[in-house]
């Protein structure tokens, strides 16, 4: 089965994500308490029950997220070899925080290295965010080009910041920047062609400039995190490539926190590999939703509660016996 794993990043958990999952294995409540000591917070009974301000704040909703996407994988992998099914993927890739789950799905990462690592990458961002009045805006129907010039004319008009963060689809990108420049974006993009402007609910900036403060600090956490080299290749964020190399994805760690997010880019580099068939494992369907609209001919699936985990094991199964 030629199989890609995709895992979210933040700004997909919602109050109850990983609920009726925590009824089907003992395997996934036991991920949410390493979850706990870990990152010494309460991220099993955040992700459970909220509240909604601790589930969006970045030092929660982190590794919430990477929690609820490796006890989604852990069911995955557990009915999968009860059907019998082979889920060793060709290639995974993971959306912003979301690279971390890969590399543990990859094998690089021990899980409680990682979620350690992703309660500081939490915090760091989330310091980032305290010292900007910043946050982010979907822009629907406009190239890469047109949007980087309404950035730039955002920056002159309102004397602030705005910058492409996350080039999702061939009709989405994100742009993070300053609260003034966002809200200048959303009031003229539709005069320079764009379908809308959405001003996201999140906390700061990401993906931009303004996290390279972020960046310096998490860079010594990342050169002591033991990496080793993955079971099979990781597509990075920042170049929209696959790679097998422990330096580059270490460099990658530091990096993409204050670059853009090529997600589409990503996408078509895992259909270039072969992958055919796309199942994205954690919390949301948002990444499902992308590759819908990008890859003609695939067959996409995700994983966050029991009905969608029933449907993607029914249909891994007759993929498996169609081969």
């Amino acid at each position: 089965m030629r199989l890609a794993l995709m895992f979210p990043g933040q700004a997909s958990q919602f109050i109850g994500m990983g609920g009726d999952l925590r009824r089907l294995s003992p395997s996934v409540e036991a991920i949410y308490q390493l979850a706990d000591a870990a990152t010494g917070l309460p991220i099993g009974r955040v992700s459970a029950v909220g509240p909604d301000e601790y589930l969006t704040d970045t030092r929660f909703a982190q590794p919430a997220v990477v929690a609820t996407s490796l006890a989604a994988l852990a069911i995955l992998r557990e009915a999968a070899q009860a059907q019998g099914i082979s889920l060793r993927p060709m290639i995974c890739a993971g959306h912003s925080v979301g690279e971390i789950t890969a590399l543990v799905a990859a094998g690089a990462l021990e899980p409680t290295a990682a979620l350690a690592f992703v309660r500081w990458r939490g915090a760091f961002m989330a310091e980032a965010c305290d010292s900007t009045n910043g946050s982010m805006a979907a822009v629907m129907g406009l190239s890469e080009e047109d949007v980087r010039k309404l950035c730039a004319d955002s920056v002159q008009a309102t004397n602030t910041f705005a910058e492409v963060a996350n080039l999702n689809s061939p009709d989405q990108i994100v742009i993070a920047g300053h609260r003034a420049a966002l809200q200048w974006i959303s009031e003229h993009s539709r005069v320079r062609g764009a379908r809308r402007a959405i001003l996201l609910n999140v906390a700061g900036p990401f993906h931009s400039s303004a996290m390279r403060s972020a960046a310096g600090k998490l860079a010594p956490l990342v050169s002591r995190l033991s990496l080793t080299r993955p079971a099979y290749p990781l597509v990075l964020n920042q170049t929209g490539q696959a790679t097998l190399d422990s330096d580059e994805i270490r460099s990658e760690l530091i990096s993409q926190l204050h670059e853009p997010v090529r997600w589409a880019d990503s996408l078509q580099c895992m259909w270039d590999f072969g992958a055919r068939v796309f199942v994205e494992v954690g919390p949301g369907q948002v990444l499902a939703g992308l590759a819908r609209r990008t890859l003609t001919g695939a067959t996409i699936l995700n994983v966050q509660d029991q009905p969608s985990l029933d449907s993607t094991i029914q249909e891994l199964k007759r993929l498996a016996e169609t081969e």
